[in-house]
């Protein structure tokens, strides 16, 4: 008896899912090794500083929260992208999302997980803010505001 092609689909789908499952369980046990090395740098750290001040309470000190800022472009490319997309726009605002999605798709960036997409997107606000400061973009949005930002080229560019 032969398999329907709608079954041979459904077959198909479960297999995508099944590998993709795969996929997340072995990023997770990665990142949980990861996560238990940082662990014991940090209470290595920890003992070092109790060793010259024994008075050091752990849990009133605030972590930092950071985010990896390389994105594997060349120099300046990241700029050359988001002032491109600007241009493309003829002066109307862009939201930062856009920029971003544009950033991928002209640089040929392989986006495989959530991870990699937050990375670009931080990398992208902070040149945007960067840019900003020194008067190549302009800002359009709350600096305050937790959506996405919009921006512009200024009016004489």
């Amino acid at each position: 008896m032969s398999i329907s092609v709608y079954t041979s689909l459904l077959i198909k789908d479960y297999k995508r899912k099944a590998g993709e499952i795969k996929a997340l369980r072995k990023e997770l046990r990665e990142i949980a090794k990861v996560t238990l090395t940082k662990e014991r740098e940090l209470t290595a750290l920890e003992a070092i500083i109790r060793s010259r001040e024994p008075e050091f309470d752990s849990t009133n000190i605030q972590p930092i929260a950071t985010h990896p800022k390389v994105i594997g472009l060349k120099w300046n490319k990241l700029t050359t992208l988001i002032l491109s997309c600007l241009r493309e726009a003829n002066g109307e605002i862009v939201p930062s999302n856009y920029i971003t999605d544009y950033v991928i798709e002209q640089s040929g960036m392989e986006i495989s997980d959530r991870i990699k997409l937050t990375i670009v997107r931080h990398s992208v606000k902070d040149r945007l803010k960067s840019m900003a400061r020194t008067g190549r973009v302009v800002r359009h949005h709350n600096v305050l505001s937790n959506g996405f930002g919009l921006w512009s080229l200024p009016s004489s560019e």
